[in-house]
């Protein structure tokens, strides 16, 4: 598929779909994991990335659209800051991700979603807000392997 089109040059990259079942999907290269979006319509294979390092390309954000982390197109330009509205999953900066605005007393309530940080839970509290905690992304024992130490901040509900 034709992905992160341009809409001035109308060029983009090719990239692999997912094969395998919906409950299986399978990407031929190991760098790569299966992105699924609107509702299992859209299942691309993207370079797989770590959230907290952000390793993506310059232009990409590390972010979970689906299950697995993928490197995708930023579409934060000069907004998604920290507590910014957002209302998409790549409308955050990288290393942040759109969170709901009852994660941060910073944030708009009358907003689809708000710019938070994701943490690191094996590193000394960090987070940004008032009152926030480095809370786990994955409930106990379900990190994929290298993502146990996963967190985001928000306020404790």
């Amino acid at each position: 598929m034709c992905w992160d089109v341009d809409p001035d040059t109308l060029s983009g990259t090719c990239v692999a779909m997912c094969e395998g079942s919906a409950d299986e999907p399978v990407c031929d290269d190991p760098a790569t994991a299966c992105a699924s979006g609107n509702d299992g319509v859209l299942n691309l294979c993207l370079p797989a990335c770590d959230p907290l390092a952000q390793d993506c390309a310059a232009d990409e954000l590390c972010i979970a659209f689906g299950a697995p982390f993928t490197c995708n197109p930023d579409g934060s330009g000069d907004e998604g800051q920290l507590f910014d509205p957002c209302g998409f999953v790549n409308d955050c900066d990288p290393g942040l991700f759109c969170a709901a605005p009852a994660a941060a007393s910073e944030c708009d309530p009358n907003a689809a979603g708000c710019c938070l940080p994701y943490c690191d839970l094996d590193l000394p509290p960090n987070c940004p807000g008032a009152l926030q905690q480095c809370l786990p992304w994955y409930e106990p024992g379900e990190a994929p392997p290298g993502h146990e130490d996963l967190g985001f901040c928000a306020v404790p509900q």
